[in-house]
C-alpha cells in the first residue's frame, strides 16, 4: 500500500483527490449528479454481492474469474473519503497471435509462400505456440533472441561475401586542413547526445591518447574535396584498437 500511495494516489499530476464526491467531479470535468449516481449505484452492487453491469464479482462473474479465489474477494464501498479518480487509458500490452512464418521467420502469405525480404520475430510472430497457453512476464524474451538469431543467419547466409580490403595507411599531403579544423573532437566528445555513445566512447579515447584520426580512418587520407566519407568496409579491422588493446602505428 505504501507504494500505491506514493507513486499514484499522492501523485497530482495524475490523481485527483478530494473529500467529496462533488469536488472530484468538478476536477475530473464530469458532472457530479452523475459521479454520485454511479458510485451510489456500484456501492448497491457491492451490498447485493453481484455486480449487474460488468459482472466483475457475484455469480454472474465469469467462470474464469469465480475459480481464481484471489479474484473473487468482496470488493469495497465507496463511501470513506478521502475520494480518487486516475485517468485511465487503453494499452495494447502483448498478442499471442501474429503473422505465420517458415522455420526461417520468413512471413508466409496466404498462398503459403514466404514473402520476399520480410521477417518476423518476438511477438508479432506469435511464437506458434512456443509459450503454450500463458504468455507471462519474461516468457518472450528467449523466444525473441532465438528467433532473431535465426532471421540473422538467413540473412547473412542469402548476402553475397564481403571481400576484405587492406588500406594503406597515407598521411595528408604538406598544406592540406587538419582533421581538427573540421571535426573538433574534444568538443564533440564533451556534449553528450542521444545515440551517440559508441561514438562519444571512441573518440574520447582518441583524444586521451592523443591518437592520429588515419589510425581508424586511413581510407579518408589524403583529404579529396568530392570523395572524403567513412568507408565502413574499410573500418572492419579498426575495432581492434579499442577492443583488443592492439598498437598501431600513429
Amino acid at each position: 500500500f505504501l507504494s500505491v500511495e506514493r507513486f499514484i494516489l499522492n501523485q497530482g499530476e495524475v490523481t485527483s483527490r478530494a473529500m467529496r464526491l462533488e469536488d472530484l467531479a468538478r476536477k475530473m470535468g464530469v458532472p457530479a449528479a452523475t459521479l454520485k449516481r454511479t458510485v451510489e449505484r456500484y456501492n448497491g452492487f457491492v451490498e447485493s454481492g453481484s455486480d449487474a453491469d460488468f459482472q466483475r464479482f457475484g455469480k454472474a462473474a465469469p467462470p474464469r474469474i469465480l475459480q481464481v479465489p484471489k479474484m473473487v474477494s468482496q470488493p469495497s464501498l465507496i463511501r470513506v473519503p478521502p475520494f480518487y479518480a486516475v485517468r485511465g487509458y487503453p494499452l495494447s500490452r502483448k498478442s499471442m497471435g501474429g503473422l505465420a512464418i517458415d522455420l526461417e521467420c520468413r512471413v508466409i502469405n496466404d498462398e503459403g509462400k514466404p514473402v520476399q525480404g520480410l521477417f518476423a520475430v518476438g511477438e508479432v510472430a506469435g511464437f506458434g505456440g512456443i509459450n503454450g497457453s500463458a504468455g507471462l512476464e519474461g516468457t518472450f524474451l528467449g523466444p525473441s533472441m532465438f528467433q532473431g538469431r535465426l532471421v540473422g543467419r538467413k540473412i547473412a547466409a542469402d548476402q553475397p561475401p564481403i571481400s576484405p580490403q587492406t588500406v594503406p595507411t597515407r598521411r595528408r599531403k604538406p598544406g592540406q586542413a587538419a582533421c581538427a579544423d573540421c571535426h573538433p573532437l574534444a568538443q564533440l566528445v564533451g556534449s553528450p547526445r542521444p545515440g551517440f555513445y559508441h561514438f562519444e566512447r571512441a573518440h574520447a579515447i582518441v583524444v586521451e591518447r592523443s591518437l592520429s584520426c588515419q589510425v581508424c580512418h586511413a581510407e579518408m587520407a589524403p583529404f579529396e574535396p568530392g570523395d572524403h566519407k567513412i568507408d565502413r568496409a574499410a573500418q572492419i579491422d579498426t575495432c581492434a584498437v579499442c577492443h583488443l588493446s592492439t598498437t598501431r602505428s600513429q
